[in-house]
């Protein structure tokens, strides 16, 4: 199945009901075996010029490829968009639990955009919501129907990419510089033969298995 490209309906309608700036977050992440999960957050304000050539690159991350990410947002930073991460470790993911590690990330992007004194309206990719004052609207699929969320998922895989590409150099057994952390036959073939590294999510039950086996 196809998804749709992203436009800006969603976010047209909340900037006519008087909202100053819609923000969009969208994670990457959180399947992975290794590394932290990164949310980015994309405040979209209202004067924004939606006929830039920019827009007509956008689509959901994952169906882009590396190149035009790195485009998207070289170009995106020549625009009036106000750009954040959240960042949870894979300790803290141990620590926390997945499901409270992803809202934390989320509200710390959130909070490196939100400007108090605008009104500002927050679209969510997924199902999920989270605990903020703010008002919030979950979109699933909504990386693949609003712009902000769009941009926001290119925004947090390129940030996670950099990451993992850059862990490679210190734990170059796993092939992080392409599987980025994510369960591959190589990676899992690499964990039977090299155990796991301090990057590694010891809650994962893939993980934990390869503990086991270790003692």
């Amino acid at each position: 199945m196809i998804k749709q490209s992203p436009n800006w309906l969603a976010e047209i309608g909340l900037w006519q009901k008087g909202y100053q700036a819609v923000i969009g977050l969208d994670e990457v992440g959180t399947g992975a075996w290794a590394g932290p999960l990164v949310v980015a957050a994309v405040a979209c304000p209202a004067d924004l010029d939606l006929k830039n050539d920019l827009f007509k690159k956008v689509r959901d991350s994952k169906i882009l490829s590396a190149e035009m990410r790195g485009v998207i947002v070289r170009e995106a930073g020549q625009l009036p968009f106000k750009v954040g991460y959240g960042w949870t470790d894979e300790k803290l993911i141990d620590e926390l639990g997945l499901a409270e590690a992803w809202a934390e990330a989320m509200r710390s992007a959130l909070e490196s955009v939100w400007d108090k004194s605008q009104r500002n309206y927050i679209l969510v990719d997924g199902n999920r919501n989270f605990q903020t004052e703010g008002e919030v609207e979950c979109v699933v699929d909504g990386d693949a129907k609003c712009f902000s969320i769009a941009l926001a998922s290119i925004f947090a895989k390129v940030a996670r990419d950099s990451y993992m590409h850059d862990q490679h150099e210190k734990y170059p057994h796993y092939g992080f510089r392409t599987n980025v952390g994510y369960g591959t036959k190589e990676h899992q073939a690499a964990l039977l033969q090299y155990g796991i590294c301090p990057l590694h999510r010891q809650s994962y039950e893939p993980i934990a298995e390869v503990m086991q086996r270790q003692f």
